[in-house]
């Protein structure tokens, strides 16, 4: 009897020093890389921290701690299970080239290993690769690295040395409260590896894009397995993606004599209601008003976007599917697609493609836009630079456009966040001050005023680089479109500064985040040669749309015909059908609350 009592006692007392000797015979490698870890998991949650006042600070720290643990746990036991000292040395190796190219790539691109730099190293060349090392691998940002890398690996060279010449009798007495603390560490890490569990379960971008912001992987480990499981995601919807464009039947070839122009400016953050055309006081768009007055532009009251993030609301507007109906956007071509198939030049001039590099939202949508086998296909050209402020990107579209047949599609920083850095700082576009804005709500200080007025100058920016679009296509026979992808908050009717969504899709939720400004300017060539597409337009200034349904009018616009043309989603039709329209806020679904 005794010694059956002493079978699972002897069983659990092998199983704990199994599970504790990784640690006990590997503790110089666990404890660096402990170090390294938890020093990541505390530094880089201080951000969260400050930017979310209701965030419990010492929960945040102890689960990515925790979790930072438990991945060097997990490589102090392979290299206590590999008996080949060469073997041995790869796996001490592979974590310090991990954490030198963490520390490379935050000093020199202020970026961590991510999805867009693991897509980056499978798409790079040799010759762009040797380039970049060339520019960056002696930089002085590149010596900090190596120095923070050089001292880990002193700490783990000098604890080897006292391990072994007087460590070995001292391990063997703690070894029993080694082990137990072990199997704890393990079994916490364990409870706190849920985000793991979460992010396996994810099966769009926009989920992962989502849960990712939110979480905020802190170590390179976590950020490699959400990095690999975000590419193999949005490699399965871009794959679909290109499958739906390559598919679609060839369409008749543009008529010869059709010498139109047309042009799609897809602003950012754009509030509506920060405009004078839409009731605001202060005169953020001049230029565009003085258009209206002229009766060369068309005010449009009931414009919805199909979604609160960029990526997600560009994917929708640019293919043909409808997010009311429950379509997918990877399902259905996107139009520029068949505009080139039917003889079109069709350009992208994007100032967008390089903010943000390394960040889920700029990963989410240039991972699909600027795929190698999409691109070519869907667009004759794209910029092959992005600037500081649009004014730049507008001026390096220097194209011939007067023998028309060009779809040109500007994709803006507009009033992205923040809102100060989207002008140059001269004074034609300072005009707005805190004491411009003249409003007395409790939450507002000086501080939130000036935040508004730079907003303000930064919509009055974007109005200029308006103008400058209409001067380049003002003496050809063109029409150009401009909405926001999607609109924001800047303390207009709370406390409140971006995109938050903390109950439920209210009115005047929907007001300021999917209500988007809509404008059509011609030119006066397209006003005398289409009177009667300029009357369709300005019978449908009130009719109630998403700028899912943009390739609808786009189709007739340039008389275009396809398979893909629904004129009950056109709002130049007489067929329109008129509906609440159906947004995404994150990756949720919600019908627009009026």
């Amino acid at each position: 009897m005794n010694n059956k009592s002493k079978q699972p006692s002897k069983f659990f007392a092998t199983l704990i020093h199994s599970v504790g000797s990784p640690v006990v015979n590997e503790l110089p490698f666990f404890l660096v890389t402990a170090c390294y870890f938890c020093l990541k998991s505390t530094l880089h949650s201080l951000p969260a921290v400050f930017g979310n006042p209701h965030l419990d600070y010492s929960l945040l720290v102890a689960q990515r701690c925790f979790v930072g643990l438990f991945f060097s746990y997990a490589f102090a036991a392979v290299a206590h299970v590999v008996s080949n000292r060469i073997a041995k040395n790869m796996v001490y190796a592979s974590m310090f080239i991990i954490m030198l190219i963490d520390f490379f790539l935050q000093a020199n691109t202020h970026t961590g290993i991510g999805a867009e730099t693991l897509r980056l190293v499978a798409e790079t060349y040799t010759s762009e690769a040797t380039e970049f090392l060339q520019d960056y691998l002696l930089s002085s940002a590149s010596m900090k690295a190596y120095a923070k890398v050089a001292i880990y690996l002193a700490a783990f060279i000098s604890l080897t040395v006292i391990k072994n010449k007087w460590g070995h009798n001292m391990l063997q007495r703690v070894a029993a409260p080694v082990n137990w603390l072990t199997l704890a560490t393990l079994l916490t890490s364990v409870g706190f590896g849920e985000c793991f569990v979460v992010l396996a379960q994810l099966s769009t971008t926009e989920q992962m894009m989502s849960y990712c912001e939110y979480y905020n992987f802190p170590d390179p480990v976590s950020r490699i397995i959400a990095a690999t499981k975000t590419l193999y995601v949005s490699g399965k919807e871009t794959q679909q993606a290109i499958n739906a464009n390559i598919a679609i039947k060839p369409s008749t070839p543009r008529q010869s004599n059709d010498s139109i122009n047309i042009v799609v400016v897809i602003g950012e953050s754009f509030i509506k209601w920060h405009s004078p055309l839409y009731g605001y006081p202060l005169n953020t768009t001049p230029h565009m008003a003085s258009e209206a007055a002229c009766n060369d532009l068309i005010t449009f009251n009931n414009a919805y976007s199909p979604a609160s993030q960029t990526s997600l609301a560009i994917k929708n507007i640019l293919s043909c599917n409808s997010v009311s109906n429950d379509e997918k956007w990877f399902d259905h071509p996107i139009f520029p697609t068949l505009f080139k198939q039917s003889n079109w030049n069709v350009y992208l001039w994007d100032n967008q493609r390089g903010y943000g590099q390394g960040s889920m939202w700029t990963f989410a949508l240039n991972s699909f836009l600027y795929d190698k086998e999409l691109n070519p296909i869907a667009f004759t050209e794209n910029n092959p630079d992005c600037y500081a402020h649009d004014g730049e990107l507008i001026d390096s579209f220097n194209f011939d456009v007067s023998s028309g047949g060009n779809l040109v599609i500007f994709h803006l920083n507009g009033q992205h966040h923040n809102a100060s850095e989207r002008f140059p700082h001269e004074k034609r576009f300072m005009r707005f001050t805190c004491d411009s804005i003249n409003r007395n709500e409790q939450w507002l200080d000086r501080s939130k005023k000036t935040a508004i007025a730079q907003y303000d100058n930064a919509t009055l920016y974007n109005d200029y680089i308006l103008s400058q679009i209409y001067n380049k296509f003002k003496d050809s026979n063109s029409i150009v479109i401009y909405f926001s992808d999607h609109g924001e908050e800047i303390y207009d009717y709370r406390d409140n500064r971006g995109r938050k969504l903390d109950g439920d899709i209210t009115p005047t939720l929907c007001r300021y985040i999917f209500e988007v400004p809509f404008f059509v300017w011609y030119s006066h060539g397209y006003k005398t040669k289409y009177p009667h597409k300029v009357q369709a337009l300005l019978n449908a200034q009130d009719k109630t749309f998403s700028t899912d349904d943009l390739c609808h009018i786009l189709f007739n616009l340039a008389n275009l015909p396809s398979e893909h043309y629904k004129p009950e989603r056109d709002i130049m039709h007489n067929d329109y059908r008129e509906r609440i329209p159906v947004a995404y806020f994150g990756e949720k679904k919600h019908k627009i609350v009026k």
